[in-house]
């Protein structure tokens, strides 16, 4: 075993001794400290972002875990690695499946936030508005923002208009 694995496997033992095992989360899963994610992998953000995302995909598969549990693992996950989107993505939907629309919304709200060049988010959030809350003013308002983008297509506003049009 070389030196770094057992500075890593000391680390753990003492982080564990010194805050205690987390308690395990309604899906089973511990809650993880971005802090110590980081520590622990020697501080690779990038890494620890993939080993939790890992993590959370493979609890995904294997359970139906909380939505609390997705939407702090997604939050952690762009926390360690702001420009990695595609968990942002996938977080949103899965929180989508699990029937938590306020955190489905939550993230890609953040996510508009964070990247507002990515027009993905603000679209997302304008078709939840729609969708899950019939709320074609609040779809209008994300279309109308993604619209004002630079390099953002022409129908964003034609849509935002009809939206607004609409009875």
């Amino acid at each position: 075993m070389t030196a770094r694995l057992l500075a890593a496997a000391a680390a753990c033992w003492v982080l564990t001794l010194a805050t205690g095992s987390p308690p395990p989360s309604p899906s089973g899963v511990a809650h993880v400290s971005p802090d110590a994610l980081r520590w622990l992998t020697l501080d690779r953000p990038h890494t620890a972002a993939t080993l939790l995302w890992a993590r959370n995909t493979l609890v995904w598969i294997g359970t139906s875990p909380a939505s609390s549990d997705v939407e702090s693992t997604v939050l952690i996950v762009a926390e360690l690695d702001p420009d990695w989107r595609a968990p942002m993505r996938y977080g949103a939907l899965m929180l989508g499946s699990l029937g938590d629309v306020a955190a489905y919304e939550r993230v890609l709200g953040l996510q508009v936030e964070r990247h507002p060049a990515d027009l993905w988010f603000p679209r997302a959030l304008a078709m939840s508005r729609l969708l899950h809350s019939n709320d074609a003013a609040g779809a209008a308002h994300w279309l109308r923002w993604a619209a004002a983008q630079p390099d953002a297509p022409d129908h964003l506003a034609a849509l935002a208009e009809s939206l607004e049009r609409a009875p």
